[in-house]
């Protein structure tokens, strides 16, 4: 995060009511995981790739329309 830290002057940036923190080191998990713990499931078989793949494009698309920003 290099340069966040050059052009925002901080690695925390405000989003969404929230201070995002994005010093390392960074938890590292697989999308399944990260959805997993977010619904609750334990079972491999309650989570569908077909689940995995529709969070991953909106978080992606989220981040390509400017989803997080800095304020400065």
């Amino acid at each position: 995060m290099i340069v966040m830290q050059a052009v925002c002057g901080t690695q925390q940036v405000p989003y969404q009511g929230q201070t995002l923190d994005l010093e390392q080191p960074f938890r590292r998990a697989t999308m399944h995981e990260l959805v997993q713990e977010a619904l609750g499931e334990t079972s491999c078989h309650a989570i569908t790739a077909e689940v995995t793949s529709e969070a991953t494009h909106h978080m992606l698309r989220a981040a390509a329309l400017g989803g997080s920003r800095c304020n400065r």
